[in-house]
């Protein structure tokens, strides 16, 4: 008579926390974006307000940093949606086969 197979581990309660605080990150990160982007906008509108229209260096100084900030809210975010949403189908993945009933042999 062989042994049964040796049943998968069970997901760590850990995995679940560390799904939880990388998805509240995630949802953070374009806010971050939308931030960085209203402070660029205001230093852009400030320099507007100050200099003129015909300082356009002082303009696109903060039109620059708005962009920036709003690229690195984007690109933080896309990937990260990506790689938790891998890991909660490996977690279901892994939960369903750590539950499942173990086939009997006769």
């Amino acid at each position: 008579m062989t042994p049964p197979p040796p049943t998968p581990a069970p997901p760590r309660r850990g995995l679940i926390t560390a799904g939880l605080v990388v998805g509240a990150l995630l949802t953070l990160s374009p806010l971050f974006g939308m931030l960085g982007t209203v402070v660029g906008m205001m230093t852009a509108f400030d320099a507007l307000g100050t200099h003129g229209a015909g300082d356009t260096e002082q303009l696109s100084v903060g039109i620059g940093g708005a962009l920036v900030s709003t690229a690195i809210g984007w690109v933080l975010f896309v990937p990260g949606i990506i790689l938790l949403t891998i890991s909660i189908i490996h977690y279901r993945r892994t939960k369903r086969l750590a539950l499942a009933p173990q086939a009997t042999l006769p």
